[in-house]
């Protein structure tokens, strides 16, 4: 947090390349929030807003901008970050932001690394893991997805082609 009476969070998401999408739909999401926060006073009479990087859905580039924001642009969070390769590339360097009490707030990721130890302890997910959503279907944890023409057509359980 700078002294500046803003709350500033750090972002790097893939603003160009595959999934530039949904770094616009979660930057544009989270921005008209914190503007509605903002207009209402802020936290305590401070602003929030995000330092958002583009790292073109590339891990390195991701790694590269998460160390910036918390070296140079002192963020109080790391905050939307989406992808699986780039959040399963940053975990492990969580560990070495935790002198400086950051953490990432709500990737849009499911894998499994960054909810277990030792990496839980830096990370606070919004979204379901894989395993979490598959079980949540009943049967085995595994399921099935048809799609035809870029829609969903049916979801079934693996287990229904078992028996």
């Amino acid at each position: 947090m700078a002294d500046s009476g803003t709350i500033f969070l750090g972002m790097s998401v893939g603003f160009f390349g595959s999934t530039q999408s949904i770094a616009m739909v979660l930057y544009r999401g989270s921005m008209a929030y914190f503007n509605y926060v903002n207009a209402q006073g802020g936290i305590k009479g401070q602003r929030i807003a995000i330092r958002a990087r583009n790292d073109s859905y590339d891990p390195d580039p991701a790694l590269a901008s998460t160390i910036a924001c918390t070296r140079n642009e002192y963020v109080l969070c790391l905050f939307d970050y989406a992808g699986i390769s780039t959040v399963t590339r940053l975990v492990p360097h969580l560990k070495a932001f935790s002198q400086d009490q950051i953490c990432l707030f709500f990737p849009f990721s499911r894998p499994q690394p960054q909810r277990k130890l030792p990496y839980m302890h830096y990370v606070y997910n919004l979204r379901a893991s894989h395993h979490q959503e598959t079980n949540h279907q009943g049967g085995d944890g595994v399921v099935f997805v048809t799609v035809r023409d870029g829609h969903v057509i049916s979801v079934g359980d693996w287990s229904a082609f078992e028996q």
